[in-house]
C-alpha cells in the first residue's frame, strides 16, 4: 500500500485513506473517542479513553502500524486492556468474534463480568457465554471465588483475546 501525505491545510489532509478499512477504523476509533455527539462516546471518551499522540496527531502513522500488523478487510481493532486507550502497546488486530470475547462487564450486581448475585442465597453464580449460549459454571460463596471461575473458563475458551476480571482492584 502506498501512502502519501500532502499538507493541505491544519485540518484537511489528503492522505489517500478515505472510504479505505484504514482510513474508516482510524475515523471509527476517533469519534467514539472525541466526538460527544457519537452514540458510543459514553463507552469510550466519556470513560476516559483516548487515542495516543502518535496515532492522534497523523494517520499515516497509525496506517503505518495497520499495514506492519497486516490489516485485512475482516479484522477490527482490539484494545488488549480496555481499561486503557488506544496505542500501539495496547492494539492488536482480530476477528470479529475474538474481539467479543474481550468486552468487560457492562453493570449488573457484581464488578466482575460473568458473573451475578443471588440475594435469596446470598452465593454468586458464574456464567459465560460461548456462541451465545451462556454455560453455567457454579454457584459459588465469594464474588471473587465467581470471578475466578469465570477467568479460568474465559482463558481455556478464549485464549489471549479472554475478558479477564482484574479481581482484588
Amino acid at each position: 500500500m502506498k501512502i502519501t501525505k500532502e499538507r493541505s491545510g491544519h485540518f484537511n489532509e489528503k492522505h489517500g485513506l478515505s472510504g479505505t478499512k484504514i482510513g474508516t477504523t482510524y475515523g471509527n476509533m476517533m469519534r467514539r473517542c472525541y466526538n460527544e455527539t457519537c452514540d458510543k462516546f459514553h463507552v469510550y471518551g466519556g470513560r476516559g479513553i483516548t487515542v495516543c499522540d502518535e496515532w492522534k496527531n497523523d494517520i499515516l502513522e497509525f496506517a503505518a502500524w495497520c499495514v506492519k500488523n497486516n490489516m485485512s478487510a475482516d479484522s477490527e481493532l482490539d484494545r488488549i486492556d480496555n481499561s486503557k486507550g488506544y496505542s500501539p502497546d495496547n492494539c492488536r488486530l482480530c476477528t470479529h468474534v475474538e474481539n467479543l470475547h474481550n468486552t468487560r462487564s457492562r453493570g449488573g450486581k457484581s464488578a466482575y463480568k460473568g458473573v451475578t448475585h443471588h440475594p435469596s442465597t446470598g452465593k454468586w453464580t458464574a456464567r459465560i457465554a460461548i456462541d451465545h449460549n451462556r454455560k453455567y459454571l457454579g454457584l459459588f460463596k465469594t464474588e471473587e471465588e465467581a470471578a475466578i471461575a469465570y477467568n479460568n473458563a474465559a482463558t481455556e475458551l478464549f485464549g489471549e483475546y479472554a475478558w479477564i476480571n482484574k479481581i482484588g482492584d
